[in-house]
Order: structure tokens, then sequence, then C-alpha cells
């Protein structure tokens, strides 16, 4: 067998896979929508040297506190941005990505699988969960899917190797992830499974349930206390059928948000692995809940999509370890034969893994310098085949005429406006959703821009609407008397109501 503690190994994994995320995300440089509402709360926030409780940037009825569960993120986010611009932001969107890419690295070692075996399942699906979960710049879900991997390394570390010291440094893991992003609570279900399956498994279990209940308290520690957990339960039990992102993936391809490509890859990622765990005759129980538990949310989600192929990545790539021993005993056979037979051909071959760690050293290079790092905000639909466009034509057009004023618009412009234009002019309705508008406005918002006249329109001082031209209200209000066309181009419009 080939020596896996060779220097060479040691530096290629780690490169290949700078160069997967790299290569992967060179491109993906477009700002995501809720990249600007985050930055809205870290402005205000360091602006006004005091905790923003109360929403000042819509004219719509609002709840009485604002509970913005990803506000360190904004914290973070404002002053790289102003310091450095979008070359901070896509810098920390990519060590991210490493860094889980890494974190999830360690813990498939941890179960002692193979440099080669990791990396091949690595290959397999980083570039599908990176595309999903990395693909803007940048979302505040990027530092979930960072913690669950540190999360992941540590459980198996203390699982594997007995060294539960390491568990208490889940609980200020989650005093930081609790303020970043809700997704912590997937942080939390994992310790529960590990607790659960390794109960089952007549296995050490009590320290995960110590460690969960600390995780728990060390939530508290928030600028909202308990109320936090109280919009948790709000926001995850709140229905969101019009949120491409929680729709299930039957939903979200009949919806075209969702390629048939991208669904075959994750159901046959789903087969593969059953198939795999069942010629193993795998019977370890916690990995097999997670395993189970994150396939099914992902058909569920959407945005429950990238976990899934994470922890397959931890936990598979050990059940390849016999193919792997079987093609590294072969190759070891032939580079025998060619050292007794052709001893030419034997030195040129060891020196070839000398010239791939080269050539992997120098496209690292090339992928680090060529990588865009200008923050792309799209004017147009589909340009460049990006996820998001803003109304940038419009915008310009708001800044030179109007100094104040509501503005409706369309849900995914919101946070962009608010950047640009809060808290002079105010939106309503913007991504901030379930953290900042009432259930009720929330609903009659979206009925209306489906198309149903519902009063929404008459019932706020709405003084600007801003939509794309598909949008059903717009025929509506070309044919209204009280509302004329004041900008318009290809991918916006802007109606302005006439004063009478």
């Amino acid at each position: 067998m080939i020596e896996e503690k060779h220097p060479i190994h040691q530096v290629l994994v780690p490169l290949s896979l700078s160069v997967i995320v790299l290569y992967i995300l060179r491109g993906s440089t477009v700002a995501d929508p809720d990249l600007w509402g985050y930055m809205t709360f870290g402005r205000l926030f360091w602006d006004s040297r005091t905790f923003p409780y109360q929403d000042i940037f819509t004219y719509l009825p609002t709840h009485d506190r604002w509970i913005y569960h990803e506000w360190l993120t904004g914290v973070v986010l404002y002053p790289i941005y102003k310091f450095t611009g979008g070359v901070g932001l896509i810098v920390l969107r990519d060590l991210v990505a490493v860094a889980t890419l890494g974190f999830l690295y360690l813990a498939a070692r941890i179960r002692k699988s193979s440099r080669a075996s990791v990396l091949l399942w690595h290959l397999l699906v980083a570039p599908f969960f990176l595309k999903i979960g990395f693909g803007t710049v940048l979302r505040a879900q990027i530092f979930t899917y960072l913690f669950i991997a540190v999360t992941i390394y540590l459980l198996e570390r203390s699982r594997q190797k007995g060294q539960w010291f390491l568990l208490p440094i889940l609980v200020p893991i989650q005093i930081v992830w609790c303020n970043l992003h809700g997704g912590f609570l997937s942080g939390l279900g994992i310790i529960a499974i590990y607790i659960v399956g390794e109960a089952f498994s007549r296995r050490t279990w009590w320290p995960y349930l110590l460690v969960f209940l600390l995780s728990v308290l060390a939530t508290l520690i928030n600028p909202y206390g308990v109320d936090y957990w109280t919009y948790l339960f709000y926001a995850v039990t709140l229905p969101r059928a019009e949120i491409t992102e929680w729709a299930s993936i039957v939903t979200a391809y009949v919806q075209h948000t969702m390629s048939l490509v991208n669904i075959i890859w994750y159901v046959a990622l789903g087969i593969l692995s059953l198939r795999i765990l069942v010629k193993a005759r795998w019977r370890e129980i916690t990995p097999l809940m997670i395993l189970s538990g994150t396939f099914l949310l992902g058909i569920q989600h959407v945005r429950h999509m990238v976990f899934f192929p994470m922890l397959v990545a931890v936990y598979l790539p050990e059940l390849f370890q016999p193919y792997m021993e079987d093609m590294q005993t072969k190759l070891a056979n032939v580079l025998i034969w060619l050292k007794e037979k052709a001893p030419v051909a034997f030195v040129i071959s060891r020196r070839m893994s000398t010239f791939f760690i080269a050539i992997v050293i120098f496209l690292f290079c090339i992928f680090l310098g060529s990588s865009s790092l200008s923050l792309m905000i799209p004017s147009q639909e589909k340009e460049q085949g990006q996820i998001a466009y803003f109304p940038t034509g419009a915008l310009e057009y708001i800044k030179r005429n109007y100094s104040s004023g509501n503005i409706l618009t369309e849900f995914a412009w919101g946070e962009y406006l608010i950047w640009n234009l809060g808290p002079q002019m105010k939106v309503g309705l913007d991504g901030r959703y379930e953290t900042v508008y009432q259930d009720h406005v929330a609903n009659q918002y979206i009925d209306y821009i489906k198309g149903k006249e519902n009063g929404f329109l008459s019932a706020y001082a709405h003084d600007l609407v801003l939509f794309p031209p598909d949008r059903p209200p717009v025929a509506s209000l070309r044919s209204r008397p009280d509302w004329k066309v004041a900008y318009e181009d290809k991918d916006s419009i802007l109606f302005t109501k006439v004063r009478r």
C-alpha cells in the first residue's frame, strides 16, 4: 500500500480542496439580496452606537420589537465592506468555504478514512454544496455550514477517540452561532441525534446530553433574551410557500427555481449512499440517523439540500476504503513491477507525484490570481447567469428626483433599497420578512403581488411602486389614472402616485 504519511500527500489534499473552492466560486461574486439587509443593520448599529430594537426602514405595520436573528452578521460585515469594499466580503466567503471543507475533511479522517478516499468524496459532493451554499456574496447561512462542520468534527473526535474535553468548545460556538444565524438549531439537532444514537448503541452518551443542555442555555446570551426563542418558534412554524428556497424540491422544479439536473444529482447521491451502506452492512445508528434526517430535510426544503452532501463527505469515505485499498495495492504492485522490469519508468513514475503536486500548486496560483474580487450588482435579469439582479437604473432615478417617501417594491429588492435609500425612503416589503412585518401585512402583500386586488394598494401610504415589468400588478397600475409611469427600463418599472 502507498504510504499515507508521505509529505506530498499531506500537502496535496488541502491544496486540492482549495483549488476546488476557488474554481467553483471564481465567478460567483453576485451580491445576495440579503447582504444589503445585514449591512443596513450593521451600519445602523455602528453609526448610532446603540442596539436597534425598533425598525425604521418601513412604513408598513411592524412587530413591536425587531428581533433580527442575523444581527451579528451585519455587525461583522458592515465594517469589512466599509473599509475593503466587495473584496473583503468575497475573500471572507471563500475563506469560510475553505474552512468548511477543511473541517469536513478532518472529521472524515478522524473516522480513519484515507486521504485518497476523502478527497474522492469531496470531489464528488463539494461542487454541489459549494454552488448551492456559497454561490452568492454572501449569506449568513455560510456560518451555519462552517459551524456544522466544526460541530461534526468535535463530536466525532470525542466519539472516536474519547476526547470528551473537546465537547465544551461547542458551548461558546453556540453563543456566536445563535447571534450570526438561526441555523444554530441544526447544530443543537445534530447533538441531540448523537445523544439518542449513542444511547441506542449502548455507547457513552451523557457527555453529549450535558453539552446539549449547556449549549441551549448559551443561546440565551443574545440581545433579546428568552424572546429570541419565542421568535424562533414562530419563525420555524411559519408557512413560507411564497419563498422559493423553503419549497420542496418538487415544488421548486415546478416553479422553475430548481433545475432538474440538481434534483437528479441529489436523489442519485441518496441512492448511491444507500447502496454503499447496504452493501457494507453498516450498523452505526448515529450516522444513519443523521444521513437519513438530512436527506429528507433536503427533499422537504431546497435551502436544506446543502446538509446531506456535507455529511456524506464525512461518513461515507470510510466505507469506500476497501475499494481504495484495492486500488492502492494494484498501484503498488505496478510500481514493484516497474522497479524490477523497467527501472527508468519506475523513477519517472515516482517523480510524477512531485510533478503532479507542482501542477496543483500552479493551478492554485492561477485560480487565486484569476478569481474575480469585484462584487457584482447586476442590473439585468439572467446577466452572466446570476441568480439575482437589482433595479440600479430605477435607483439612480429615485436618488435624483426624490429625497423622501414610501416605496412599495419587489420582495427581493427591498433590502437593496433600504441600504441605498433608507431611512429617508421607506420600503414595503423586504427580505427581513417575519423579523419585521406583521403576518397579515405580509400575507396582504403576497396576495397583491400575485395579482389579487385586495385593497393593499389603497390601504397604506405608498408614494412609489417599483416592480419587475412581468409582475401581475403592473398591468393594473398602467390602467389606473391615479398612478403613472415615472421610469421604465427592460427589467424594472417605477410608478409614482398622481397627486390631485
